[in-house]
This record gives C-alpha cells, structure tokens and sequence, in this order.
C-alpha cells in the first residue's frame, strides 16, 4: 500500500471515528440504543470501503439500502487478486484499491492444485465491479469458455 493510500485511509478512519464521537453525543439523551443503521449514508459507505471483498459480498444480502451503498464502494477503481498464491502484478494496479479474493473450500482444483473458480462468479464480480482495472489470476485455472464468457 503506498503512503497516499495508507494517509487516506488513516483520514478515512480518523473521520469515521470523530464522526460515531459526534453521533453518539447526539444520541446519549436518548434511551434508546445506538444501530448501525442510524449512520448516514456517507458514514456507512466510509466502514463498508475498510471491509475485504468477500465480506462486502456478505453485506450485500443483508437490505436493499446496504445493498445501494456496498455498490457504490465497488464502482470505484479496483484491482482483485483471486488466486492464492498471485504472482505479483508489474502493471500500474498499485494506485488501485487492491481487493483479495481467495477462493472457498468448496472450490474443485484441476490437477497441478490451481483453483477452478466458477463461471457465474467471475461474471458476477465483473457486473459488481464494472471500473476494474486488473485482475490477478495467478495460481488459477480458466478454460476458453470461462475466458470467453468473462472477458
């Protein structure tokens, strides 16, 4: 990660903080409990950018406005690795957010180890993350139909 990188998010996080410090002496009159979903839009898309791609994933099931804000985080410009083992990229990625994503148990390998990621979940990332800028698919193993099918 570069020292922009690191500086924004150390700003990102710092805003995030001061912002739940406000918030919450707003709401300490009140008896009732504080939820995540008393957060303003711009606050919640500030936590849901630190999560990892496989948890955006996750928070993309829980409600329809969780749903509109994960989307905007993954319009922005990304790079994904999706092998475990990804050989490091020498393109211009590293001004990207950089997003891993390992593959599940349940994924078949072929016969040197590679893992075999499905069709429809390439094709899903591809639709979710439409400004993506590299993907890392060291260490994995794609035929022609799932090249033809993604790209």
């Amino acid at each position: 990660m570069g020292n922009c990188q690191k500086s924004r998010a150390l700003s990102n996080r710092h805003l995030l903080i001061s912002r739940y410090h406000s918030f919450c002496e707003l709401n300490m009159s009140r008896k009732n409990k504080l939820r995540i979903n008393d957060f303003n839009d711009d606050t919640l898309i500030i936590i849901f950018s630190m999560l990892t791609l496989k948890e955006k994933l996750c928070v993309l099931r829980v409600c329809k406005r969780w749903q509109r804000l994960v989307k905007v985080v993954l319009q922005k410009c990304v790079s994904i690795k999706m092998g475990e083992h990804s050989v490091k990229c020498h393109c211009h990625c590293y001004n990207y957010v950089n997003w891993d994503f390992p593959p599940h148990k349940s994924f078949s390998r072929d016969d040197c180890g590679y893992v075999i990621y499905p069709n429809p979940l390439l094709n899903y990332l591809m639709k979710l993350c439409p400004n993506l800028k590299c993907i890392n698919l060291s260490h994995c193993y794609l035929d022609n139909n799932a090249l033809k099918s993604t790209f």
